[in-house]
C-alpha cells in the first residue's frame, strides 16, 4: 500500500532554498517514505505524538503520519539546529 505525500507550505519553501544536490536527497527520502513510512533510522518526535523524523544528513524531515486515511503529511523540512522550534 503506498502512501500519499502532502508537504506543507512552510516544508516546501524551504526545500525551494535547499542546494539542488540536497534537495534531490530530500525529495527521494520523501518518496520512499510513500512505501514505508517507517524507515530503519525513523525516530519519534519527543513530546508530540504521531510525528516522526528521518535524517538526511545536517538536514531534518518531520512528518506526521494518518494510517486510516494512508496520509503522509511533511510538517517541516530544515536543518537540525532549527527544524524543532515552534513545533
Amino acid at each position: 500500500m503506498l502512501y500519499q505525500v502532502k508537504i506543507r507550505k512552510l516544508a516546501a519553501k524551504f526545500l525551494a532554498r535547499v542546494p539542488p544536490k540536497d534537495r534531490l536527497r530530500i525529495y527521494i527520502a520523501i518518496e520512499l517514505l510513500r512505501e514505508n513510512p517507517f524507515p530503519p533510522k525513523v525516530r519519534k518526535v519527543k513530546g508530540l505524538s504521531n510525528h516522526y523524523r528521518v535524517r538526511i544528513g545536517d538536514y531534518r524531515i518531520i512528518y506526521q503520519i494518518f494510517q486510516d486515511q494512508l496520509i503522509i503529511e511533511v510538517l517541516r523540512v530544515g536543518f537540525r539546529r532549527d527544524v524543532y522550534r515552534n513545533l
